[in-house]
């Protein structure tokens, strides 16, 4: 599972087994190469960047 989490967070937590942390800008777009991400932690990011990870992120199911 592959969780977007954002660069404006300290601290980052260590991922269990089978969960993949991908660092991201919350100010920025969302790489292509990590638009398959399940979980957006979405602290501090922008209303631009929710709109285009509703419609980008196909295979979200969670958001925090």
């Amino acid at each position: 599972m592959k969780v977007l989490y954002p660069t404006n967070v300290a601290g980052r937590p260590e991922a269990p087994p089978g969960v993949t942390l991908v660092d991201y800008d919350p100010r920025a777009p969302i790489p292509e190469r990590d638009r398959d991400a399940e979980v957006l932690v979405s602290w501090g990011s922008t209303p631009a960047l929710m709109r285009s990870a509703a419609a980008e992120l196909t295979r979200l199911r969670w958001v925090q």
